[in-house]
């Protein structure tokens, strides 16, 4: 497995992203408050500050994984998350996967990383079982 930093613009269109779904829909909004572990009467400030928290903690939890895959000792530069745009649901869960693969080497995992599979997962159950054709698949099939 090989594994890279990712740049300043995916963490920032991912939290910037978050940020939106968070003030937007409901469904959404409970779903990351939940897996990220923010607290659901949390306000904008904290909700935000939570989020760039979190992704502060998978660039460093990314960095550490490159620096055990490759054996060296790169040290996390400021992040720029003033980078916005939009993702739309498929490509946020994409990138977010994304992260994950160059998080996940043979390093002690932080809970950082646990946050961001709980994300993905119930991101992506979410979103699937809002989808048309899931709604008219059978329940069981006789």
């Amino acid at each position: 497995m090989s594994c890279y930093i990712c740049s300043d613009k995916t963490f920032a269109s991912v939290a910037n992203e978050l940020k939106v779904l968070i003030y937007g829909s409901t469904a959404a909004s409970s779903v990351i408050k939940y897996s990220l572990d923010i607290p659901h009467d949390a306000n904008m400030d904290e909700s935000d500050r939570m989020i760039d928290e979190f992704i502060l903690g998978i660039y460093e939890e990314n960095i550490n994984a490159v620096n055990t895959r490759y054996d060296e000792t790169n040290e996390p530069d400021p992040l720029d998350l003033d980078h916005f745009q939009r993702l739309g649901t498929l490509s946020l869960i994409k990138q977010l996967h994304h992260i994950r693969y160059q998080c996940d080497e043979d390093q002690e995992k932080s809970k950082w990383f646990e946050y961001l599979g709980k994300l993905i997962t119930n991101l992506e159950s979410l979103y699937i079982s809002n989808l048309p054709e899931y709604q008219e698949a059978p329940w069981g099939i006789d």
